[in-house]
């Protein structure tokens, strides 16, 4: 008799802050003011550094993106992450309006969730392809006391891998190819 197929435990939810890293970097509404273009920078810095500072550093960052691939919806997230979400946004909150602003008003319309759903499928999409650009050309590390190029912990290696192998079942297509990509 063949057993079932048991997926990997879902991953933990992803962080407000990683949340607002990404809609930094994919919000273009945001980029076209000198405000909007210099957040995007800082939002670029962010990254490159968080992604080349240390292992640890490294490691929690490609976690983090991971984390965000697999959450489905932003109805998973806590009040406490969609605050922080929201907060970490220094003001240019259009991003999470557009993503999560139907959850604030009762699930809103059918119109208003599928729009929204749309563009957490964009934020899930680019977590994904930044961390497989992460993990496919690690980067140099940033300061000289390290000379090798950025590794995961054993911790994170796991949770990434596991949460890729889950989302190979994800419902929505993209997902499913950005997680292929991921592994591949």
């Amino acid at each position: 008799m063949a057993s079932a197929l048991q997926l990997p435990p879902q991953s933990p939810s992803p962080s407000g802050k990683v949340l607002a890293l990404l809609s930094t970097l994919s919000n273009p509404s945001s980029s076209s003011s000198q405000d909007g273009h210099a957040r995007h920078a800082l939002a670029l810095k962010a990254r490159d550094d968080a992604l080349s500072s240390s292992n640890d550093s490294y490691s929690n960052l490609c976690t983090e993106f991971c984390r965000v691939l697999c959450c489905q919806s932003p109805e998973l997230l806590s009040m406490e992450v969609l605050k922080d979400f929201h907060d970490s946004l220094a003001g240019d909150t259009d991003m999470f309006h557009k993503c999560c602003g139907w959850i604030q008003n009762n699930g809103g319309s059918n119109a208003q969730r599928d729009q929204g759903m749309m563009m957490w499928n964009t934020l899930r999409q680019m977590a994904g392809l930044l961390l497989k650009n992460a993990l496919v050309s690690p980067p140099p590390p940033s300061s000289l006391v390290q000379t090798k190029r950025m590794q995961l912990s054993p911790e994170a290696a796991t949770e990434i891998k596991h949460a890729l192998l889950r989302c190979l079942t994800d419902t929505q297509s993209p997902i499913r190819g950005v997680a292929s990509t991921a592994i591949a």
